[in-house]
């Protein structure tokens, strides 16, 4: 539910949820060396530090089991 008086609580909230959701997913394919996700801005975000993230672009980003989701970033 949402908070009254603090949306940044809640933005953040739900990206972590996000984040969870997406690495779960992930971690099925961790066998693989090289798999294409296409996905929305939040969850990308939890994913990488780029504060710029181009329409259609491509991040390359190193995952494992123990990877941690940076701070979410609203730019």
């Amino acid at each position: 539910m949402k908070p009254e008086n603090n949306s940044e609580t809640y933005v953040d909230d739900k990206a972590e949820i996000h984040f969870r959701r997406a690495k779960k997913a992930l971690l099925k394919y961790s066998n693989y060396k090289k798999i294409i996700v296409v996905t929305h801005g939040i969850v990308i975000r939890r994913f990488s530090f780029e504060p710029n993230i181009p329409f259609c672009g491509i991040l390359e980003i190193d995952f494992d089991e123990s990877f941690k989701c940076t701070e979410f970033q609203a730019y």
